[in-house]
């Protein structure tokens, strides 16, 4: 921090320029106001954001030549920045308001733009953050079918807002759900792909999503909305207000949101979720920014749950939800998610001159996540779709026959018979005795056989990015900083409902049953043994995970007359432990206390090139190589119970290139690309129930290997001023490409039943996104503000993913490798290819200085409800000679489902 300081007032006197006063206003070709319009020299350092009479103003070095107009990361315009300073007449961009308010923006033409000459010595430079078009075709037309960019998982994509990054530094992944519903607020976000520069930091591989969410860039505007639709919710109202920068330079903007749904598009799946942001700004006369955001998204929904297809065709439909059933007459969902994790966050922006700024972002984020479902305790399975209640576990045709009967036609018998654990917990009287670790103490009363558990991860997460930013010339630019993260998940589990008992015993039972002489060992908490645990109280785990992370980092960007080059790089240390909360019957010498420190080295390097050829055409280079430090959930091998983790930790290394060629015109956006990324020494850690050895267990992989490539082509061409055609394709090709090392070990003894077992993964492949991806569409947009589109995708090569344990040498023991049953588990299954059409339609108009505006989306028209995007093959796994015992398990995409929206800006 204090090299940061020293550097930034080295800057202040050596870098101070004339600077000049650029102000306007911008109006469509209907002279209405066009707000939301970032204006910005060619290198992004000094910019403003049109208000909601379309004005905007700011000061710049005297030095720059032109100046850009840009929506949703699209150049609409350059114009020279003399001729703002001499000419006050209103810019007129031929866009339409009703496109900026939907993300729609279409340019019709640039008036005055620099559209440049094939023979000229400077050549503009692509925008690092430009609107990309294969991204923003693939992420609207393709997302149906969980279509992944480059097949890549959601913990390589970065997701920043206002400066920080926000992904859960446990998982890797971005929240989303942290805040869902904010959309009017959230929306001013741009999506930076594969290796290209991001504005706050390194970023990572896998694009990086940029969202400015403070108070002086959202819209001027008061706007109240509503959305019906059939998905996960089926109402939405919204309610935003925001004063733009006013002229004592304050900022402020407010908005909420409720969604909800007494059953969404999947059966059982109640949805409730509420919204809130609220974000004040302070612009000082001399450049200053000091901004508070602060949002959050409580939100408690049903899950849908997932099945084989035998209980698909028993059902009906490919929509069958385990999860729920019947209580009083009303459907109650087993699996409720609780989510809310308030966030603030505090920027400080430090303005030296026009060519040097020092930004600080501070976010902190504390909250809960948890989730619901049933427990049980030496009692049958309570699951309606448990394999052994199904057909195919009969022993006879005939009892299959009438057991098949009996569930196609009774409702009831294919959801949770809650009225029935009700009644076992209500006629269990029992006595505990030393009851709580209190010698001589007993209990007596209602203990619940069956009963609702909620597992929970309560954290706390403070992210510090302090950063540089300056320009050395109007053609190179320098930023770097360093993030640092501290992040605490206090895991553990709770009693949510005991159903009519009154008490549940905090005991292990596959520990009491394998150890019956032993009362200490199936202790869940040695420390109050025989605990009596009633609702509300923690029961089974309880622990920290410690998560600290430092990363320098540094770029430069070098705009050249034919030639663009960056370079980026950081490095950093990442310490990972845990701290077990109570101590474990199974593991009294390791379950309690701070354990082992896990610190990992990694670093990050990416660098690329771009030949613009002219102001239309241009060719990239990038490539990049990381090393990651391994998720908290794959190095334990059984963090509930304790401190062991897999074996030759190591961090992960990631390889990765991409070449292609753009094509920018008023007419026709294109591009291009090949793309290649390997990955090498990723680990996985899972734990199931295994039959034969009547226990839970663990199985760790290591030496995970995985090669990525494809092509990629955008393309966006307009057919006339109201039509334009556009186009995306993905030929991916992402498959295992080592044979991993198999570490597995009984969860209640860590006893080892195998160790470095070969996995022969090698040649099978990512599974549950396709890898090839197909649209077409047409889009149409008059001057008399109404707009629609159609929209046709085609998915294939989709595979369902596969389980560790069928592909080694004893699942195999003894088979002939021609015989259908040793095929059976060796070949992965392919999803069969599937094709969507999709429509939506819009019209925006003002009624009495009222801007008003209707969508209506419709996904899915042909209703195909047999589309599986993805599945897996059961980890549980045991063969028999009819087959297969445990088999896999699908997803579908929703069959027909809409979204109508209508909002009113005043």
């Amino acid at each position: 921090m204090r090299i940061i300081t020293t550097l930034s007032l080295i800057f202040i006197s050596y870098f101070a320029v004339s600077q000049t006063k650029y102000s306007n206003t911008i109006i469509d070709q209907n002279g209405d106001p066009l707000p939301g319009i970032i204006v910005q020299d060619p290198n992004g350092i000094c910019k403003a954001l049109s208000d909601g009479t379309g004005a905007f103003s700011f000061e710049c070095s005297s030095k720059v030549k032109s100046l850009q107009f840009i929506y949703n990361g699209e150049v609409m315009a350059v114009l020279d920045a003399a001729q703002l300073t001499n000419n006050q007449e209103k810019i007129k961009l031929t866009i339409d308001k009703a496109l900026v308010d939907n993300n729609q923006i279409n340019v019709v033409n640039l008036p005055n733009s620099e559209d440049g000459n094939e023979d000229t010595e400077e050549v503009s430079s692509l925008l690092a953050a430009s609107r990309d078009i294969f991204s923003s075709i693939a992420g609207f037309n393709f997302s149906a079918a969980s279509f992944k960019i480059r097949g890549y998982d959601n913990d390589l994509e970065n997701v920043y807002i206002n400066g920080v990054p926000t992904n859960d530094p446990e998982t890797g992944s971005g929240i989303f759900s942290t805040w869902g519903g904010l959309n009017d607020v959230m929306r001013t976000d741009q999506f930076i792909t594969g290796l290209n520069l991001v504005p706050y930091g390194f970023g990572d591989f896998g694009g990086n999503v940029v969202i400015d969410a403070t108070a002086s860039t959202q819209r001027v505007q008061k706007k109240i909305s509503y959305m019906l639709t059939n998905r996960a919710f089926q109402h939405r109202i919204m309610g935003t207000w925001s004063t733009g920068v006013l002229k004592n330079g304050w900022a402020f903007s407010l908005s909420a949101s409720r969604r909800w749904a007494t059953e969404g598009y999947v059966p059982g799946t109640n949805y409730d979720a509420w919204s809130y942001y609220g974000a004040a700004e302070k612009r000082f006369k001399n450049g200053d920014i000091l901004a508070l955001t602060v949002f959050g998204a409580p939100s408690i929904r049903g899950k849908a749950g997932v099945s084989i297809q035998e209980m698909y065709d028993l059902a009906g439909t490919n929509y069958y939800n385990p999860n729920w059933g019947y209580q009083n007459g009303v459907k109650r969902n087993s699996k409720e998610a609780t989510t809310h994790l308030p966030t603030a966050i505090l920027n400080y922006e430090k303005k030296f001159s026009a060519k040097t700024q020092w930004a600080n972002a501070v976010s902190f984020q504390t909250g809960r996540e948890g989730s619901t479902g049933l427990d049980w305790f030496n009692a049958p399975d309570p699951r309606p779709d448990y394999y052994k209640k199904l057909p195919s576990y009969s022993q006879s045709e005939e009892s299959a026959t009438e057991i098949a009967n009996y569930l196609k036609s009774n409702e009831a018998a294919r959801q949770i018979d809650w009225n029935s654990l009700y009644q076992v917990n209500k006629f269990n009287t029992e006595t505990v005795n030393d009851a709580n670790g209190i010698k001589g103490n007993t209990v007596s009363g209602l203990r619940s056989l069956y009963f609702l558990n909620e597992r929970r991860t309560d954290n706390t997460t403070v992210v510090i990015n302090s950063y540089l930013k300056h320009s050395f010339s109007d053609r190179i630019n320098f930023q770097g900083g360093i993030v640092y993260k501290w992040y605490e998940g206090r895991n553990f589990q709770t009693l949510n409902d005991l159903l009519g008992g009154e008490f549940i015993v905090d005991v292990d039972q596959f520990a009491e049953r394998d150890f019956p002489n032993d009362s200490l060992i199936f202790q869940n908490d040695l420390d109050k043994t025989n605990k009596i645990v009633k609702k509300g109280d923690t029961y089974g785990y309880n622990y920290n995970s410690e998560i600290r992370e430092y990363s320098p980092w540094a770029q430069v960007n070098v705009q050249l007359k034919r030639i663009d080059f960056f370079v980026s790089a950081r490095a950093g240390q990442t310490s990972i432990w845990r701290e077990g909360l109570v101590s474990n019957g199974r593991f009294p010498d390791n379950s309690k206390g701070v354990g082992a420190k896990h610190d990992f080295t990694t670093y990050g390097a990416k660098a690329g090139l771009t030949f613009k050829m002219s102001n239309k055409n241009y060719i990239y280079l990038h490539g990049g190589y990381q090393t990651d430090a391994p998720q908290f959930k794959d190095m334990y091998v059984s963090p509930k119970l304790r401190d062991d983790v897999a074996d030759k930790l190591t961090t992960e290394k990631t390889l990765t290139g991409e070449a292609g060629y753009i094509f920018r015109s008023p007419i026709l956006k294109l591009r291009l690309s090949a793309y290649y990324t390997q990955f090498r020494d990723q680990i996985k850690t899972t734990s199931y129930y295994d039959d034969v050895q009547r226990t839970f267990i663990n199985y760790t992989l290591s030496g995970i290997g995985k090669t990525h490539m494809g092509t990629e082509l955008g393309l966006e061409y307009k057919l006339s001023n109201a039509f334009t055609l556009i186009g995306a394709a993905n030929l991916g090709d992402y498959f295992y490409d080592t044979r991993p090392i198999a570490k597995i070990s009984k969860d209640n003894t860590a006893e080892l039943i195998g160790d470095s077992k070969t996995v022969y993964w090698k040649d099978f492949f990512v599974a549950n996104t396709p890898q090839t991806a197909l649209g077409v569409g047409l889009k149409y947009n008059s001057r008399s503000r109404w707009y629609a589109s159609v929209n046709v995708s085609y998915f294939d090569k989709m595979y369902v993913d596969i389980a560790a344990g069928r592909r080694t040498a004893d699942a195999v023991s003894g088979l002939d490798n021609t015989s259908p049953l040793w095929k059976e588990i060796i070949t992965q299954e392919r999803l069969k290819s599937a094709y969507t059409v999709d429509l939506s339609i819009g019209k925006s108009f003002y009624y009495k200085k009222h801007y008003i505006n209707f969508n209506f989306i419709v996904n899915n028209l042909l209703n195909r409800t047999n589309i599986a995007t993805g599945g897996f093959e059961q980890l549980r796994f045991d063969p028999t000679a009819d087959g297969i015992k445990f088999p896999s398990k699908y997803f579908y995409m929703y069959g027909l489902s809409y979204n109508a929206s209508l909002s009113m800006s005043f």
